[in-house]
């Protein structure tokens, strides 16, 4: 008991992981990842198994959304990509919650939930945190001028506390200028 205490303070900051009769193993966990996934800040009304003593810190799955564009869409087209989370069970969302500072750490969300994640008309990649398991559907309604090309996948199976690509691609037809019709001029005919 004594060498885990005297381990402890030396390698201040790390997880003891495992305990047994000839030794022990520990892993350090950065404040982005590691072994225990994604650390984020736990909503307002998140539940976290324990509290933490130093800072509310939970491990998060992130829901990375990124939205290509092909072709040329008009000056200020926007893409609103909306992201739906539903709950499920066998939650392996949750481990322990640590003393890490939860500043600057981005904010989870707990299922159910729905955002909308909008894009500029070049596309980007943004980033959705989900706090517990869930299934996400990932929907576009396209701005005028551009088609849905895909989204892959349509639905995510978040499990685990780790990254999700999800990629939405558009495609836009360049405007098309619109030309003043010519001026018909006709010449009266007389017949009599």
């Amino acid at each position: 008991m004594s060498r885990v205490r005297g381990v402890r303070g030396i390698v201040a900051g790390m997880f003891v992981i495992g305990a047994a009769t000839v030794g022990f193993a520990a892993s350090a966990v950065s404040a982005g990842a590691g072994v225990d996934g994604i650390r984020c800040e736990p909503p307002e009304d998140g539940i976290i198994v324990q509290p933490a003593q130093d800072g509310r810190v939970a491990s998060c799955a992130q829901l990375e959304v990124t939205k290509v564009v092909t072709g040329t869409p008009a000056p200020g087209t926007t893409f609103d990509v909306v992201v739906n989370c539903v709950p499920v069970g066998g939650d392996g969302m949750r481990p322990p919650t640590d003393g890490v500072s939860s500043q600057q750490l981005p904010q989870g969300q707990t299922p159910p939930f729905t955002t909308t994640l909008t894009f500029p008309e070049g596309g980007g990649t943004q980033s959705v945190f989900i706090t517990r398991s869930a299934d996400c559907s990932v929907t576009e309604a396209p701005p005028p001028g551009c088609t849905l090309t895909s989204i892959d996948p349509v639905v995510t199976q978040v499990r685990q506390p780790v990254m999700y690509p999800v990629t939405v691609t558009n495609n836009c037809d360049p405007p098309v200028a619109v030309q003043p019709a010519a001026a018909v001029v006709e010449t009266p005919r007389f017949t009599g």
